[in-house]
């Protein structure tokens, strides 16, 4: 099989002819002589998106396939100002209700401590400083059962937590206020969060792609065409193959990059991108084909507690309000965010950090939790963008049911970057092998959004 599609993806491409009707409809006349002389590339796989997700993919791709796939990942922004993988705040738990998404994360965890053997030879060892200390997730009387069963699956699918009574949290962790507390789970492995830039997890990626062969691309996608037409949504539903994506660089020009297929890693932004390439809403009977992914602004604030530090090994707690906090460091310095309810989401348009949230919302909470963080100096803040999957909130990840050539692999509502070794591996073998492998992700194909089947996750932060 592997050899077949090889030779599927090597054969040569056709003469692209671009379509007047796409010409007149998306360009003016400027751009459409701009676009005619455009200069051709050709390659067997583009990936859109050189994320954590975007830059593991390709990493698998050619550590498994080598020299034999050709393999061109595009991005806007290659300086990665904006990209959530750099503004995460960085861990790995295995506490998830669903085995793949535990899987994935056992798989993360060992990647990430193993990274070195997996990333070797790049230009420097990447010291990622894992901080094992686990997450503490708590859970109030009603959801005792849910934890209860979620902490037997996990232990079953490789995971290594226990179950903690109030008291027996309070033995553990005398500062944590228990009111309103039935439950806690603990993870005793492979659990915690990696003292280091996210950006050296992701420049280590890149640089080991770019040394297997892979090539980078500052640019844009702006449209896609084929041999002939636009597509005809209302016809040949799932027979469609994309050949031709047309990007814009950072220096106005354009590109005509042809392909034989087409993976779409870009997170938050897949939804808007999907549905702009693609024209789903000029078609009201395919709207439910629209990718159901969005952004949503997400704020981490830093500050000190003047009242005493936590022990070093404290892990990240999780409140059920959905609060968290952790340690930055060996000093009294700490991180903590929240994931809002619906009705108080913010704004997307811009990363600013709004610092009354902090002060309205988080604080409070940390207050009643924790006596230590009733007085606190906020020292900093940063905002990012989250992959939010408005469906059942869980990734997305194989081909979309439209095109036979175009696989989508976003929406993994903010544990992306931990899993991303996973998703990255499992993509690769669905394209060079035509199924997974390690770890099946079948379930998280695009068809159960079109058959409305939910695959709800539990455990969200």
């Amino acid at each position: 099989m592997f050899a077949s599609l090889l030779l599927l993806l090597k054969k040569k491409l056709q003469p692209i002819r671009l379509s007047k009707c796409l010409l007149q409809q998306k360009f003016s006349s400027s751009s459409c002589l701009e676009i005619q002389h455009a200069e051709t590339i050709d390659c067997d796989v583009i990936v859109v998106g050189a994320g954590a997700i975007g830059s593991s993919i390709t990493y698998w791709l050619k550590q498994q396939a080598g020299s034999s796939l050709n393999v061109l990942v595009i991005d806007k922004d290659l300086t990665y100002k904006k990209a959530s993988t750099v503004l995460s705040v960085g861990g790995i738990r295995q506490q998830f209700s669903l085995k793949e998404n535990v899987q994935l994360s056992v798989f993360g965890a060992e990647f990430i401590q193993n990274i070195n053997y997996y990333l070797s030879p790049t230009d420097k060892n990447v010291n990622v400083e894992f901080k094992p200390f686990g997450y503490l997730l708590l859970a109030s009387e009603k959801c005792i059962h849910i934890m209860k069963e979620n902490q037997k699956n996990q232990k079953y699918w490789g995971a290594d937590n226990e179950l903690l009574l109030p008291n027996e949290l309070n033995r553990r962790f005398p500062w944590l206020n228990t009111n309103g507390i039935a439950l806690g789970c603990l993870g005793l492995k492979n659990e915690g969060w990696y003292q280091f830039d996210p950006w050296s997890f992701l420049t280590s990626l890149v640089a080991r792609a770019k040394q297997l062969g892979a090539c980078f691309m500052e640019a844009e996608p702006i449209g896609f065409v084929n041999d002939t037409q636009t597509y005809d949504y209302e016809s040949n539903l799932g027979c469609r193959t994309l050949r031709t994506i047309l990007v814009k660089k950072c220096d106005g020009n354009i590109n005509k990059i042809n392909f034989s297929h087409c993976i779409i890693a870009t997170g938050a932004e897949t939804g808007a991108i999907m549905k702009k390439l693609l024209y789903f809403d000029r078609c009201d009977n395919l709207l439910k084909l629209e990718v159901p992914i969005e952004r949503r602004k997400r704020f981490v604030y830093c500050f000190e507690s003047p009242e005493g530090g936590l022990e070093i090994n404290t892990p990240m707690i999780v409140d059920i309000s959905g609060m968290y906090v952790r340690r930055e460091g060996f000093s009294n310095t700490y991180i903590c965010g929240y994931s809002p309810p619906p009705e108080e989401e913010c704004s997307t348009e811009n990363l600013d950090v709004d610092y009354n949230y902090f002060s309205e919302y988080l604080w409070p909470l940390l207050a009643e939790r924790i006596s230590n963080f009733e007085k606190l100096k906020l020292k900093s803040g940063w905002a990012g963008y989250y992959d939010y999957n408005s469906f059942d909130q869980n990734g997305i990840v194989g081909f979309h049911p439209a095109f036979t050539n175009v696989i989508i692999a976003s929406g993994f509502s903010g544990h992306g970057l931990q899993h991303s070794p996973g998703i990255g591996r499992a993509v690769s073998e669905l394209l060079l092998n035509g199924s997974y492998k390690t770890i099946d992700l079948t379930r998280f194909n695009f068809n159960r959004i079109m058959e409305g089947k939910r695959l709800t996750e539990d455990e969200i932060i």
